[in-house]
């Protein structure tokens, strides 16, 4: 998935979130560079560098959803 549809993808749940698109797509590039297969040091994963104890509450289970963007973007 390119740069452009990363950011379209974060623009359309952000605003279906009530969350302001700017702030949603600057915090994804912030947080991973928008790579959506980003791992930070300390073990944070996907876009939005999610800790895996996290996930659990947003509804992401297995390792690959971290690295969805539309599922880590919800979350």
């Amino acid at each position: 998935m390119d740069t452009n549809t990363i950011k379209a993808l974060i623009v359309t749940i952000a605003q279906e979130l009530a969350v302001d698109p700017r702030m949603a797509v600057a915090l994804a590039k912030v947080e991973s560079g928008l790579n959506p297969d980003a791992v930070s040091s300390a073990g944070a994963r996907g876009l939005f560098q999610l800790m895996p104890v996290v996930g659990p509450r947003y509804g992401l289970m297995t390792a690959s959803d971290y690295h969805n963007p539309a599922k880590n973007t919800r979350a």
